[in-house]
């Protein structure tokens, strides 16, 4: 992910693709459409994981959180971190170059 597509999908419903018509997701609905299958999306990508809670329901007054992921964050936060490992060869261990997705079912 670069800035703009953090900040992009932060988004609901608005756009910051629509000047380049070479982009994926210019008119600002299609990621939205997975809170039909979950409501908290899940997002790691270079040493940053995100929650995604546009319905405040875990973090009451945020809409959600973004982490940087260090040692002391993957020492304290094992559960947040183990459902990646080993995806797409990612590990705390080495700077991941990709981004993955989780999305929780209801």
């Amino acid at each position: 992910f670069t800035e703009t597509d953090w900040e992009g999908i932060q988004n609901l419903q608005r756009s910051c693709k629509e000047e380049d018509p070479f982009k994926v997701g210019k008119f600002g609905i299609g990621f939205n459409s997975v809170y039909h299958i979950t409501d908290l999306p899940v997002i790691i990508s270079g040493t940053r994981l995100a929650y995604l809670d546009p319905q405040e329901q875990v973090w009451r007054g945020e809409s959600g959180k973004l982490f940087h992921i260090s040692d002391l964050f993957t020492r304290t936060f094992q559960d947040a971190i183990a459902p990646f490992e080993n995806v797409c060869d990612f590990s705390t261990q080495l700077q991941f170059e990709g981004t993955l997705f989780r999305f929780p079912l209801r």
